[in-house]
């Protein structure tokens, strides 16, 4: 279809101005798999009839609108003909069901003129995308408490997605630097999924712990417009955390007399409990 599109321009451009004219194209970029896929050729006949409109995948004709004629539709590789509805395609639009990885390729159209056979054309490259089944998951080396100084060591991985997703790192919401980050090979599995895994690696700082005694780090996987999922942990400081008599894991330490003061004064309020 390349040559042939290259050939009907050229005689466009040879033969003068069309009595057809395309207004406007639409062919998706990102179409999630499984979804549907609307296709349109927008175009204006200049007041001549259109003999035919034609629909390719990858060169190959799959689709053919005739007025006044039943549409036709033709196998070819990638297409699956019985995902097409017949009733929403037509003289300037194909519609799509339930697309598949198969599917993705060079789409293009073409109308041509009864009387004149005059053409014009038009083209557009579609992805399919498979979505992971769910959001991104962290793990490694940490711990919920941990100190200035302690490595951090987490891996976020995003399974079987077409393609890969995108992750990036986010320390405190500032994006991390690429000095921290930590590349893997990205598996690919039999059907063309892949697993895609970004590492974080540093140590903390006080600086990260501010005055909250908290860090926050974040995962954001993503996938042109069609995807976006995070995935967060906390890490509270540990010295921060004790010296709170109310923060997680803190921890009360008593002199000795003031032990024994406080035993004292639960077992009278125990007697008076009791009565005695």
């Amino acid at each position: 279809m390349r040559a042939q599109l290259a050939c009907l321009s050229w005689y466009c451009l040879l033969a003068g101005v069309s009595a057809v004219r395309m207004i406007k194209t639409h062919f998706p970029s990102h179409v999630v798999m499984g979804k549907s896929m609307n296709m349109t050729c927008d175009y204006d006949p200049e007041g001549e009839r259109v003999y035919q409109v034609k629909w390719y995948k990858d060169d190959n004709e799959f689709y053919t609108y005739i007025p006044g004629s039943s549409a036709k539709t033709y196998d070819t590789t990638g297409m699956n003909i019985d995902n097409i509805d017949m009733e929403l395609s037509g003289a300037k639009s194909v519609v799509i069901h339930d697309v598949d990885l198969r599917m993705e390729g060079r789409y293009g159209c073409e109308i041509t003129m009864d009387s004149s056979f005059d053409t014009v054309i038009g083209v557009g490259d579609v992805m399919i995308v498979a979505l992971p089944q769910r959001g991104p998951n962290i793990t490694g080396l940490f711990l919920d408490s941990m100190d200035e100084g302690d490595r951090v060591w987490v891996n976020c991985t995003s399974y079987r997605s077409r393609p890969a997703a995108q992750l990036t790192w986010y320390i405190n919401g500032a994006r991390s630097d690429n000095a921290s980050l930590r590349w893997y090979p990205e598996p690919v599995d039999p059907s063309g999924l892949r697993n895609v895994t970004l590492g974080l690696d540093f140590r903390l700082r006080g600086s990260h712990f501010g005055s909250t005694g908290l860090v926050m780090l974040k995962c954001t996987a993503e996938i042109q417009t069609v995807f976006y999922q995070s995935a967060n942990v906390r890490i509270v400081s540990r010295t921060m955390a004790m010296r709170s008599p109310f923060g997680k894991g803190s921890a009360l330490a008593l002199s000795g007399s003031s032990a024994s003061l406080l035993l004292l004064l639960l077992l009278l309020g125990l007697r008076c409990l009791s009565g005695g």
